[in-house]
């Protein structure tokens, strides 16, 4: 019963229909309040929703419960970053990588940071690395052919741009 209940949460996130994620992953709580999943998928539920804090609090809960799960690490990551608190962002997207180092999604956010924070090499470095480990991820993509834009090689970034969303 809980496995259904979460994975239809986790599919209404993708969908973008992020009230009935929450509400798919707080009823896979209320049924096993160590689900470590149920806390990390609500947690990206409240990220895509502006619920920053809600996010961090689901995010550390489910880090509690379950060290090991990246995306939790991920997902409060992602949190800080948009909360503007980079400097709590770095290392969840650090340990999310340690846990898992093909995780093309924390490589392509730290980038993202990077490039927020005008560190333009680190953050190519880690679209590069996102690329390299998933050759079709179009945010990473667009992300390196911006900062090549900015940077005025404007051929590598039409060809990046090209491959971007």
């Amino acid at each position: 019963m809980l496995r259904p209940i979460f994975n239809r949460g986790a599919a209404y996130n993708a969908k973008g229909e992020y009230d009935q994620a929450i509400s798919d992953c707080t009823k896979a709580i209320e049924i096993n309040p160590r689900y470590a999943r149920g806390y990390a998928g609500r947690g990206e539920a409240y990220v895509a929703s502006g619920e920053y804090d809600l996010a961090i609090s689901d995010c550390t809960k489910a880090i509690e419960i379950e060290p090991g799960l990246a995306v939790a690490y991920l997902n409060r990551g992602l949190a800080y970053y948009q909360k503007g608190e980079h400097g709590q962002a770095i290392p969840d997207y650090d340990k999310a990588l340690e846990i898992n180092p093909r995780y093309a999604e924390a490589y392509n956010n730290r980038g993202s940071l990077y490039m927020a924070k005008g560190e333009n090499e680190l953050a190519i470095a880690n679209f590069n690395k996102a690329i390299e480990i998933n050759p079709m991820f179009a945010e990473a993509y667009f992300n390196r052919g911006n900062i090549y834009a900015q940077k005025d090689d404007y051929d590598q970034a039409i060809s990046d741009l090209h491959q971007g969303p």
